[in-house]
């Protein structure tokens, strides 16, 4: 069973870094842990995104536990009323209200060491170091990383599907970009496409940006207007992204309302040439993380745009994307591990042209056994809409 299996590499790395147990509530890592892409949770860009900028310690109450311990079988400490719902992962169930929990844990276990998930984590902290204040808390949401790296053919079905839909609603979006448009509108009609597409919800809020010459808006690269109606001469730049059956899609491409100045036309060809380039050379193995953004930056800076492209400090220009929509490793010059099958990155190089115009090229990337394949297709040549 796929569950297992993944509890037991868990395990190892809790024996690995002398960590007595893991405990996680409703988030991610339970859906991973759990192998269920049913569980529906709070994921949004005030919470999941987070996780890429820094640690995120929930402040809600968790009513059941995944716990995980570094010998022996997992169990659920669970509310009553979850019982029932709980029973199909085939674990032992221990009931108790919340109140309680630290109790029958320590019940079933003899643990001194604990590591606590995200999702809850400073409640649930809290009230184990009520129970006994000796307890060494530590942050346990990242011990999954090295598993959820690599995906498997399930979860790859899973971001393709996630990524054919994200397409879909970007096609469907395409004629509501008249002159008088409102962002507001737009971003309501993604959110509601996605939804009759079969979404469970976003993997973070959608963003239709507009960058009007001239406007005071557009000294600040995403400081556009809600309401700012659109006119022609605006360049418009979209991240959206869904989450399918538990996985998250991420996503972006760029156009322009009206006639767009030569060198606009030039730089948006050269972010997706940039693009092409680094799909058609990436190979596992062989390439690491870093050298993603290096084969975008080059060939963007041979066609003449290298300066107006963002982040040349750190060379960020993306993240990896699962369950959650940021996951680690990110795509920054930092990071030298080496590529390997089964990654799937979201690779997003963007230029700004301050006070004039903001372009962004967004693909999901599925690295493969010989390369690389994008699982968002959007047509790459459109950008003027007139």
């Amino acid at each position: 069973m796929k569950s297992r299996v993944r509890r037991e590499k868990l395990q190892n790395i809790l024996n690995r870094e002398k960590i007595d147990c893991a405990i996680y509530t409703l988030g991610a890592n339970l859906q991973y842990l759990l192998n269920d892409q049913s569980l529906v949770y709070q994921r949004t860009g005030y919470s999941k995104m987070l996780k890429g900028e820094g640690y995120f310690s929930g402040l809600n109450l968790a009513e059941y536990l995944l716990v995980i311990p570094a010998q022996g079988e997992a169990f659920l400490i669970s509310q009553p009323h979850h019982q029932a719902s709980l029973e199909k992962y085939g674990l032992k169930i221990i009931t108790s209200f919340i109140s309680h929990f630290p109790y029958y844990f320590f019940q079933e276990l003899k643990a001194q060491r604990i590591a606590i998930g995200m999702d809850a984590h400073d409640s649930l902290a809290q009230l184990f170091k009520d129970y006994d204040s000796s307890l060494e808390i530590i942050k346990g949401e990242t011990l999954t990383d090295e598993l959820r790296v690599i995906k498997d053919s399930e979860e790859i079905q899973l971001l393709k599907k996630a990524a054919a839909i994200t397409d879909q609603v970007m096609a469907a979006t395409i004629p509501l970009l008249i002159e008088g448009s409102i962002p507001v509108d737009v971003e309501a009609f993604i959110h509601k496409k996605g939804e009759a597409l079969g979404a469970t919800d976003v993997s973070f809020p959608a963003a239709c940006i507009y960058t009007r010459p001239g406007h005071p808006s557009a000294q600040e690269r995403i400081g556009y207007p809600k309401q700012m109606p659109l006119k022609g001469n605006t360049s418009i730049a979209f991240d959206f992204g869904f989450i399918i059956e538990g996985y998250c899609s991420d996503f972006g491409r760029s156009f322009y309302r009206g006639e767009p100045p030569q060198k606009v036309v030039d730089a948006y060809g050269a972010l997706q040439k940039g693009q092409i380039r680094m799909l058609e050379e990436i190979k596992p193995f062989q390439h690491k993380l870093s050298d993603i953004d290096r084969l975008i930056r080059e060939r963007v800076t041979d066609l003449g745009f290298g300066e107006q492209m963002l982040y040349g400090d750190t060379g960020i220009c993306g993240h990896q994307i699962g369950i959650d929509v940021h996951e680690d490793p990110w795509l920054i010059n930092s990071e030298n591990d080496l590529l390997r099958p089964g990654m799937v990155f979201c690779v997003e190089p963007k230029i700004w042209f301050p006070g004039e115009c903001y372009m962004r090229v967004e693909d999901m990337v599925l690295i493969t056994e010989t390369g690389a394949e994008s699982l968002t297709v959007f047509d790459r040549n459109l950008y003027s809409l007139d």
